[in-house]
């Protein structure tokens, strides 16, 4: 048997053309869905917004099934939740106070840090005395929220 060398070799090196050609193809994509994946990230205060606004609403609904009967056995799980939640807003604002340098979150982030430590002064175990912590854990987020609410309306431009 007698093989066509040149025909082999021709039809590998095209077939080597078309894997680089659709290899560029694919990395090409690739850059390109990382670059909008940076472009579409969340500005950091409308994400703090919603997550303080989250974690307003889960001590409403905790503040709300305080007394009701069987609240007792879920309020430490509950109220370590919103202590991680309340944990993760502070590890945001410090993060853009310290990386990003954005000194308006100083204040949000002394407030933030005031709820947790209000937090964390509520016994888990005594569901009874809990509501005034809470309350004033939710005074601590409010107020954070107003100061971020303030941010993110100068930011937008309001039409004439």
């Amino acid at each position: 048997m007698l093989y066509n060398l040149s025909a082999i070799t021709q039809e590998t090196f095209s077939l080597v053309i078309e894997y680089i050609f659709y290899g560029g193809i694919f990395v090409i994509g690739l850059v390109i869905l990382i670059c909008m994946r940076r472009r579409s990230r969340r500005p950091v205060p409308r994400l703090a917004v919603d997550r303080t606004e989250e974690a307003i609403k889960k001590i409403d609904k905790l503040l709300s099934a305080v007394g009701k009967r069987g609240s007792e056995y879920t309020f430490p799980a509950r109220l370590l939740q919103i202590g991680s939640d309340v944990g993760d807003l502070v590890l945001l604002a410090d993060r853009e106070l310290t990386e990003n340098r954005n000194i308006a979150f100083e204040d949000i982030l002394a407030a933030y840090q005031a709820a947790a430590d209000r937090l964390a002064a509520v016994n888990a175990w005594d569901a009874e005395a809990a509501p005034e912590g809470l309350q004033a854990v939710k005074a601590e987020l409010e107020k954070a929220l107003g100061i971020l609410k303030k941010l993110t309306k100068e930011g937008k431009k309001q039409p004439a």
